[in-house]
């Protein structure tokens, strides 16, 4: 809306006390297009992410075969992955599919991207409050298995630690992406 008010004030339109339905029609495709960029940029980061899991996950099965801890260990965080990504793809889908860029429909079609984006959001902070511990927990005991004699049995200060330390850095991380990926989005779309 604000570069129709720029694209107004700044216009010969303005001028003469109108704006031209294809001028309205332009900046609105504009925004779309900047607020699905924005949508994407996320969507190829986390699913990267997600592709790296399943791979190192996958990876540790194979190098550790007959060691049914870490067997176990890599299994459960692919199972826990395995159902955000499929609600990720879903959902990701649903807000990227095509939207009318008339003037008539930039109501409903900003507040159906808003009601996807919320949805979305809200499904995402339930599964950070599962995923984030879940995850660290799992790199702290492959960190250990791989790179530290005796394991984390041998040394269970140490891997609280580093599960600590990696807790705090997701936390931070994921706060900063949610802020700049859905809480300013959703803002500006209100």
């Amino acid at each position: 809306m604000d570069e129709a008010k720029n694209c107004w004030t700044e216009s010969k339109a303005y001028e003469k006390g109108e704006l031209k339905n294809d001028e309205v029609g332009q900046i609105i495709r504009q925004r779309i297009r900047k607020e699905k960029k924005m949508l994407f940029e996320y969507f190829w980061a986390s699913y990267l992410w997600q592709f790296i899991i399943y791979v190192v996950m996958s990876n540790m099965i194979i190098r550790f075969w007959g060691d049914w801890t870490a067997v176990g260990i890599c299994f459960a965080g692919m199972m826990i992955y395995i159902p955000f990504t499929t609600i990720f793809i879903k959902k990701f889908t649903s807000m990227a599919s095509r939207t009318n860029g008339s003037a008539q429909s930039i109501y409903s079609n900003i507040k159906l991207q808003c009601e996807k984006m919320n949805e979305f959001f809200a499904f995402k902070r339930k599964f950070d409050w599962l995923g984030i511990p879940v995850s660290c927990f799992i790199i702290t005991l492959v960190i250990f298995k791989l790179w530290v004699p005796g394991g984390w049995e041998a040394h269970m200060l140490g891997a609280m630690i580093v599960y600590l330390f990696a807790i705090a850095s997701f936390l931070i991380a994921t706060v900063v992406e949610n802020k700049k990926r859905f809480r300013q989005p959703l803002y500006s779309f209100q």
